[in-house]
């Protein structure tokens, strides 16, 4: 489980029924979720964001 206290502004991808992902911070716990064609997008998403 990944804590942080950086700035984190909800993520959210919602293209279709079958293309969607959701990204947010839960007291302090990064939490995801989403359609398997968007793992590798929302993982990037959380790479670039705990990298800064």
């Amino acid at each position: 489980m990944w804590r942080s206290r950086r700035p984190f502004d909800n993520y959210l991808i919602e293209r279709s029924e079958n293309d969607w992902g959701h990204c947010r911070l839960e007291d302090r716990n990064f939490v995801a979720a989403g359609s398997q064609k968007d793992m590798n997008e929302i993982l990037e998403f959380f790479k670039q964001w705990a990298a800064s």
